[in-house]
């Protein structure tokens, strides 16, 4: 995948700041190429940003059968790390709610991924951990 723009992966895409994001990525088109979409629950919302955005990669928490009514415009599916991690991604957005953001933000540092980070659990949990590991990378 060559191109110009930031590459994002947006964890939490669906969500207040996602979709703030997402906002960015549609008044900039020429700057900014979603790679991959996650979400825990809105799968309505994921549903029209799948269809919207074209991504090449999908991590939801929902069953088989419920990801199967998502559109199917070629994306796989994966884990919030391997989508942190995805060799095409070069930002990393974690926009997510709770703790499930601090292994995959930690994935991607180790990756070489920049990091927008707006989910305030993973500086009050291990905000340490994630500077340490953001300076030695």
């Amino acid at each position: 995948m060559t191109t110009g723009k930031k590459r994002l992966a947006i964890l939490g895409s669906t969500g207040s700041i996602g979709t703030q994001t997402l906002d960015v990525v549609r008044t900039f088109p020429d700057l900014f190429q979603v790679v991959g979409l996650s979400c825990n629950r809105s799968l309505d919302r994921l549903s029209e940003q799948i269809a919207e955005f074209n991504p090449k990669l999908v991590c939801c928490n929902a069953s088989d059968s419920e990801k199967a009514a998502l559109p199917q415009t070629g994306w796989q599916d994966c884990t919030l790390s391997e989508l942190a991690t995805d060799p095409d991604v070069v930002v990393v957005v974690t926009a997510t709610v709770g703790d499930v953001a601090i292994a995959p933000t930690l994935d991607a540092i180790d990756a070489g991924k920049q990091i927008a980070l707006a989910n305030k659990e993973t500086i009050v949990m291990a905000g340490e951990l994630v500077t340490r590991r953001a300076a030695d990378n």
